[in-house]
């Protein structure tokens, strides 16, 4: 007879051990890994590369590289106001339940109707940490989709397509990667290129009404450059009759009344 225990079906703790140390290995390769992609992504659009490791600061920058800088002030506010509200509402949360089995304490437990009496009265302070807390999840939850954006707008930043920017959502360290050691060039932001468009700041090319007229680009630019020598002053001469001379200006000879202009 063949006696089997639950251990025969399953791991053993050796095998265990290994397991979780070969995912640990893993995971620490994929963080370390994710790091450099992000670092040289950084670097491509001109942000230091050390930002990318300094929490709130790599959301800020990831969201302004791909999308806009007011998008990525709006991101960074919302996400520490609802960091602070989810804090506060657990504290209250906490405080005035605690301060509810205090009084329920108090009072005694010798009837269950002292322990509902003394959790009623912090049920204002309860039920405005729960509001409190549900805003603070309301806020994350917008502040997640605006950086949700920004990482889809990553790809139409360095010149790429609408396609590349769902593979960045779906499958973002891939596509980082991707972006981060290929040939791709950051081109700008949003804004930046509107500035570009409109021949602003910064400006690679200009919309066609804001290019030369063609046809003065056919006169040679030195043209513009040269001079109209003055007119020199007519002289004076001798009279054709008589030989006198006779003064610029002068209409009719002094000597012999000879019309001479």
């Amino acid at each position: 007879m063949y006696s089997y225990s639950y251990y025969d079906y399953g791991m053993n703790s050796s095998q265990m051990a290994a397991f979780w140390g070969v995912y640990s290995v893993f995971m620490i390769a994929f963080a370390v890994f994710s790091i450099i992609c992000f670092w040289k992504l950084f670097k491509k659009a001109g942000v230091p590369g050390w930002h990318s490791i300094i929490p709130f600061l790599n959301m800020y920058d990831l969201v302004r590289i791909g999308w806009r800088k007011k998008k990525a002030k709006t991101t960074l506010t919302l996400t520490i106001i609802a960091i602070a509200l989810c804090i506060i509402g657990l504290i209250v949360i906490v405080i005035f339940l605690g301060a509810g089995f205090g009084l329920a304490v108090g009072r005694g437990l010798s009837r269950r109707s002292d322990l509902f009496s003394g959790l009623a009265t912090g049920g204002i302070g309860i039920l405005i940490g729960v509001l409190i807390y549900v805003a603070a999840m309301i806020i994350s939850v917008i502040a997640a989709i605006y950086n949700v954006i920004g990482v889809v707008k990553l790809g139409k930043a360095f010149g790429k397509s609408g396609g590349f920017g769902v593979g960045l959502f779906f499958l973002t360290p891939i596509f980082v990667a991707i972006l981060a050691f290929g040939s791709a060039e950051y081109i700008g932001n949003d804004d930046m290129r509107e500035q570009q468009a409109y021949g602003g700041p910064g400006a690679g090319f200009q919309q066609p009404y804001q290019q030369p007229n063609p046809q003065y680009n056919q006169i040679p630019p030195q043209q513009f450059d040269r001079q109209v020598p003055p007119q020199q002053p007519q002289t004076g001469g001798f009279c054709p009759a008589c030989g006198k001379p006779y003064q610029p200006g002068t209409k009719f000879c002094s000597g012999c009344g000879n019309q001479l202009m």
